[in-house]
């Protein structure tokens, strides 16, 4: 889905636009939400007829929700136009598939190669992503390029001041795992914690569970937590700098731009040993990881980070730089970009 108003992280399609543009390519977009809009899918067969318009190249932010199931047509017609079309496959299949009755998880896995293998560039955005295609028998090489650190219409505020907080960032619903989260700093007396802030309102449909997570939080740790909604992009860089941690404490996920935004504000992660948030503290560093789920666990984390917090030196500083280089919207542009152009030079 093309981007809106979306707790500020539902930008990806949008920096992508932004900095192609920058380097001065043309962009068209074309919003595509299957499980919302059914009916729509079949714009998937009205914009074959595009085909001809001479573009260079098609991306297409692919999850089985918003593709829908009429995209492999649209690939295979791309295929005979010469069209190259990079699908950028934001979601490993055992997401979905766990939700699936075993039965027909070996059609939805069909599906999901079906798409890779219509690309001209199948792009994912983890090794572990590229893993599991393998498991699921996709076997082509696919390219990696990770959520990148978004290009800041805003300034980010000077970073060596207070850090007087803990935060989580972006939607909530039951799988980010806020619940856990309120409960394991309420094992605590109220001012054992530093205060900590909840950014970002409801993903859609979640508005009574929110409120419910309202409700839970005793009346004595009122004036410790805080539930700020919604915070505009141009609020948001000085809401982030004020942290001294983030804590992403969900069940599931197999990537996240939370973590890349808060990297960009020098803010050390807390997050549960799902296997992207495993992947990338093995390769970067700058976090901690707790046992997925384990409120316990996640009690001894928040402690550790009470009685050691994240040091602020010059190396520090150093490593949080050299991780938002590697992770930069124009590196990861440059490794899409060169992909595509390579299997122009294929076809």
């Amino acid at each position: 889905a093309y981007p809106y108003r979306n707790n500020g992280i539902s930008h990806f399609i949008g920096e992508y636009a932004a900095e192609l543009r920058r380097r001065g390519h043309a962009v068209e977009t074309e919003r595509m939400y299957f499980w919302m809009e059914k009916w729509r899918n079949w714009r998937w067969l009205t914009l074959i007829g595009r085909l001809r318009d001479g573009f260079d190249a098609i991306l297409v932010q692919h999850t089985p929700t918003a593709s829908g199931p009429l995209l492999p047509l649209f690939l295979r017609a791309a295929r005979k136009r010469g069209v190259p079309v990079a699908v950028i496959s934001h979601e490993m299949p055992s997401v979905y598939a766990k939700h699936l009755p075993a039965a027909l998880r070996p059609l939805y896995h069909a599906y999901e190669r079906s798409i890779l293998a219509g690309a001209a560039v199948p792009v994912v955005q983890s090794e572990l992503h590229a893993r599991e295609l393998k498991s699921i028998g996709f076997h082509r090489p696919v390219t990696v390029v990770p959520v990148p650190v978004y290009a800041s219409a805003h300034a980010t505020p000077p970073l060596d001041g207070p850090r007087d907080a803990w935060g989580y960032y972006g939607m909530i619903s039951p799988k980010k795992g806020v619940d856990l989260l309120l409960s394991a700093y309420c094992r605590r007396p109220p001012g054992h914690f530093p205060p900590l802030r909840l950014f970002g309102g409801p993903a859609p449909g979640n508005e009574p569970y929110v409120e419910s997570l309202r409700q839970s939080v005793p009346e004595a740790y009122r004036a410790h937590i805080a539930f700020r909604g919604y915070v505009e992009d141009a609020d948001l860089p000085g809401e982030l700098a004020r942290l001294s941690l983030v804590v992403l404490p969900y069940r599931w996920a197999s990537q996240s731009a939370v973590l890349t935004e808060a990297l960009r504000h020098h803010v050390p992660y807390l997050a549960s040993d799902l296997p992207f948030f495993a992947e990338f503290q093995a390769r970067y560093g700058l976090g901690t990881l707790f046992r997925t789920d384990s409120v316990d666990d996640l009690l001894h984390a928040l402690e550790a980070a009470r009685e050691n917090p994240w040091p602020r030196t010059p190396q520090t500083k150093a490593a949080f730089e050299a991780v938002l280089e590697e992770l930069s919207l124009r590196n990861c542009a440059d490794t899409l970009l060169a992909a595509i152009e390579k299997s122009r030079t294929r076809g």
